[in-house]
């Protein structure tokens, strides 16, 4: 099983999963709240917050698209062509967060912002703390490489608009604010 990355900064992420199966028909998901895991261990781990569904045919295989966010602030956006394999599921407000946003139609959003909000409001829940405190703690990884000292003003202030969908987010899925 491999995966072709998108860019976790971009509006809709998403990653695409050949499946191949032998011997009889099988349906498979993969469900809200799924973690990916990197191959490449500086890479962030991928949740999958828009469920898919496929059926792949007996001797042959099938491709999912799957809608994901990333969950590592400190860690690396994945390159193009990155490889992952299957993880596991989260628990508590992570997995409160994924089923919340699996109820939206982010990959049909008009907000550009949707989508990384959920990202922002992951991070916030895994690392355990507001964006503001996670863009000083990492001068690495994802929020160091876009809001270290060198981001431009243009960039913060995209970057707080992000920061107000992620709040948005914890409204909405009833999850407290780390």
């Amino acid at each position: 099983m491999g995966r072709n990355v998108a860019d976790c900064g971009e509006r809709a992420p998403r990653s695409r999963w050949a499946l191949a199966h032998a011997e009889r028909h099988i349906t498979t998901t993969i469900p809200c709240g799924f973690i990916f895991e990197p191959d490449d261990p500086t890479d962030q781990r991928l949740m999958v917050v828009q469920p898919v569904t496929a059926v792949v045919p007996a001797g042959g295989e099938a491709a999912l698209t799957v809608y994901v966010v990333c969950v590592d602030s400190s860690m690396e956006p994945p390159d193009d062509g990155a490889t992952y394999a299957p993880g596991s599921m989260p628990s508590g407000d992570l997995l409160k967060l994924a089923q919340c946003a699996c109820r939206e139609n982010l990959a049909g959003s008009l907000n550009p912002f949707e989508g990384m909000g959920v990202m922002i409001a992951g991070w916030m829940i895994n690392e355990g703390g507001s964006f503001a405190e996670l863009q000083a703690q990492d001068s690495e990884g994802a929020t160091g490489g876009a809001c270290g000292e060198a981001a431009s003003e243009a960039a913060a202030g995209m970057l707080e608009k992000f920061e107000a969908s992620s709040t948005g987010w914890f409204d909405r899925c009833s999850i407290p604010m780390p």
